[in-house]
C-alpha cells in the first residue's frame, strides 16, 4: 500500500512523475499531514518552500522515521495542494483567515486586494509577515482578480519571480545586458517556477551542454526523456563527462545501460540492479558508513562481510523493521 504524504519544496515539480532524494532533492521530507508541515518548527521551510504537493511513497524505500514526517529514497508528485486547503489547516486568526477566504472566493474588494498586492512588493519577500505572505500568497493563486503586470526592477525582489512565474501572474524586469547578473537571476527564479516541463525539443545538443543553467534545466525537468538521451550520447561521443550526474538521477531522468559508470553511485539510488556489476567492482573498498554502503542499505541491499553496526545505518534499519516486508539482498 503506498503512502499519501505532504511536500513543500521550493521549485515546481512535475505531476504523475517520480523523483529521487538526491541532489536538490535531497533534505525532502515527506509529512503525514498537511499542518504537520505548518507547524512552529516547520513555518520557515513553508516560507521559502511555498509550492505544496501531494506525493505517494513505496514503503520499501522509507528510510527515516520521525514524528511529523518521512524520509523516502523516492517520491511520486500526484497533485498540486491549493492553497485554500493551507489557509483551512493553518494556525491564523479568524480576521485573517476570513480575509483570506474572502480574496480566494472573489467576494474582497477588488481595489483593495490590488493595493495590497502592490503593497507586497515594497518589501523583499523574506521581509513580508506571515500575514503579509498569505495574503499574497491568496492573492497569486486565486482566480477571481486579474492582477497588473510587475516589473521587477530591485534585486531584493528576485524571489517573487518564482512565486508569479508557478501562479501564471504577469511579470518582466528592467534589468538588461549580457553579463547581468541580475538577469541570470531572473531567468534562474522563472526556471524554479515554471510548470511547463520537457520544452527544450528543437535546441542543438552542443547548445544544451554548453548551457549556463545546464544544471537548472536538468533538475526542473526541460529537457524529455529522449532528449537527455541524445545529450547522454553527445557527451560520450565527444569523450565528455556528464555533467551534474546526481541532479539527473533526482529529476527521474532513466539512465541507459551504456552510460551507468559515468551515473555511478547515484545510479544505485534510481536502479540498484543496473549498478550491481560496479558495486561489485568496488565491495573491496566500500567502508562500513559510505556513500556507497548507504545507498545500498536504503534500497534494500546489504555488503556481505560488511559491518552494520555504524550510526549511521541506525535510522534506515529501523524504518525498514516497520514498512519493509522483505529480506535484504546480498552483494
Amino acid at each position: 500500500m503506498l503512502i499519501k504524504c505532504y511536500l513543500f519544496i521550493g521549485v515546481a515539480k512535475q505531476l504523475n512523475h517520480t523523483y529521487y532524494t538526491l541532489g536538490q532533492n535531497k533534505w525532502s521530507k515527506f509529512y503525514y499531514n498537511l499542518n504537520d508541515g505548518l507547524n512552529d518548527k516547520s513555518e520557515e521551510d513553508f516560507q521559502f518552500r511555498p509550492f505544496v504537493y501531494e506525493v505517494e511513497l513505496d514503503p520499501e524505500y522509507v528510510f527515516n522515521v520521525s514524528f511529523y514526517y518521512l524520509e523516502a529514497t523516492k517520491f511520486k508528485v500526484t497533485r498540486l495542494v491549493n492553497f485554500a486547503e493551507i489557509v483551512k489547516v493553518s494556525e491564523l486568526s479568524s480576521r485573517t483567515r476570513n480575509e483570506l477566504n474572502a480574496i480566494l472566493s472573489g467576494t474582497a474588494d477588488k481595489n483593495k486586494v490590488i493595493q495590497q498586492y502592490r503593497k507586497s512588493f515594497t518589501k523583499e519577500y523574506s521581509g513580508l509577515s506571515k500575514v503579509e505572505r498569505y495574503k499574497f500568497l491568496a492573492i497569486v493563486s486565486q482566480k477571481h482578480y486579474e492582477l497588473p503586470l510587475i516589473t521587477v526592477s530591485r534585486y531584493r525582489h528576485l524571489y517573487y519571480v518564482r512565486l508569479l512565474e508557478f501562479y501564471n501572474r504577469p511579470h518582466n524586469t528592467s534589468f538588461v545586458g549580457f553579463a547581468s547578473s541580475s538577469l541570470e537571476r531572473y531567468n534562474r527564479e522563472k526556471l524554479y517556477g515554471s510548470r511547463e516541463f520537457e520544452t527544450l525539443t528543437d535546441v542543438t545538443m552542443n547548445d544544451i551542454s554548453k548551457n549556463f543553467n545546464l544544471k537548472l534545466l536538468l533538475q526542473t525537468r526541460k529537457l524529455p526523456q529522449e532528449r537527455f538521451e541524445e545529450y547522454c550520447e553527445y557527451m560520450s561521443e565527444e569523450k565528455e563527462n556528464i555533467s551534474y550526474v546526481d541532479e539527473c538521477v533526482a529529476a527521474g531522468y532513466e539512465v541507459l545501460s551504456k552510460y551507468k559508470e559515468q551515473f555511478y553511485p547515484y545510479i544505485i539510488y534510481s536502479n540498484t540492479e543496473l549498478a550491481l556489476d560496479s558495486i561489485e567492482i568496488d565491495t573491496d573498498k566500500v567502508q562500513s558508513g559510505s556513500l556507497i554502503s548507504v545507498f545500498l542499505l536504503r534500497n534494500g541491499y546489504k555488503i556481505r562481510d560488511l559491518d552494520y553496526n555504524d550510526r549511521r545505518f541506525d535510522t534506515i534499519k529501523k524504518a525498514r523493521e516497520i514498512f519493509s516486508k522483505n529480506e535484504y539482498k546480498y552483494i
